[in-house]
């Protein structure tokens, strides 16, 4: 009994290192449903698809003008519904499956600010058939324990208007850095 007694100090401390080292109590817990949200202070918010309205070439596709054309892809609107505070903001991705094949491009995308409208260019090289979306963002994306992805860009955006992306011919999640 007494080396009981010896090590409850011990066992005390270990307690109260356990309790400083717990995760907060009132940390948004990830949303147990399929879709995309995003953290804020109130917890995870759903972010919804933006479809683009439409795909326009604005290059052309022969050799005497060049190797490579453009794309615009046009969303309506000139401003995001969603609206984030957060410089790096994390994204929830569960959308049951696990798109390991493009996880290297999943991208958040800087729009461009047209009159009523935005846009993302996609940029296509017709000598090496490779393209992919300008003014990107590279982002971190990492498997949460339930098999969803937690994706946070890289750097902090400045202001504007973004797209989310989770691949080349995935949906797009369109938001605002305010």
């Amino acid at each position: 009994m007494s080396h009981l007694y010896r090590r409850l100090p011990a066992i005390a401390c270990a307690f109260v290192i356990a309790g400083l080292t717990a995760p907060a109590q009132n940390a948004p817990e990830a949303p147990n449903v399929a879709g995309i949200f995003y953290s804020t202070s109130a917890g995870w918010q759903r972010l919804y698809e933006a479809p683009a309205d439409g795909m326009t070439p604005t290059g052309c596709w022969f050799e005497p003008c060049g190797s490579h054309t453009d794309f615009r892809y046009i969303y309506n609107g000139p401003r995001s519904p969603i609206q984030l505070a957060e410089r790096q903001p994390s994204f929830y991705v569960n959308i049951g499956l696990r798109p390991d094949r493009h996880l290297q491009q999943i991208q958040v995308v800087r729009l461009r600010v047209r009159k009523g409208y935005r846009e993302a260019r996609y940029s296509w090289d017709i000598d090496t058939m490779r393209g992919g979306l300008t003014d990107v963002t590279p982002v971190t994306a990492e498997y949460t324990p339930t098999g969803a992805l937690m994706v946070r860009p890289i750097v902090a955006l400045e202001p504007g208007q973004y797209v989310l992306s989770l691949g080349p011919i995935a949906a797009k999640y369109d938001f605002e850095i305010q």
